[in-house]
């Protein structure tokens, strides 16, 4: 049975590292965006809910890793 609990446990890892991986790639997506269409003024009001999202999942894990 340990062998599910560990195939779980990587399957888990990988979809939430994806997870991650996608949400800083669309806050990077975004601030680009912003950068080539208004300068650097509108990047922070592009990026503001994705890198918050972002952010907090950072700190989740940090939190867990002290945890667990």
């Amino acid at each position: 049975m340990a062998g599910v609990g560990s195939a779980v446990r990587r399957l888990y890892l990988s979809v939430y590292n994806w997870v991650v991986f996608v949400g800083w790639a669309q806050v990077l997506y975004y601030a680009v965006t912003a950068l080539l269409d208004g300068g650097h003024e509108g990047v922070y009001a592009a990026v503001e809910r994705p890198l918050q999202l972002a952010q907090t999942a950072a700190v989740m894990e940090i939190l867990h890793g002290l945890v667990g």
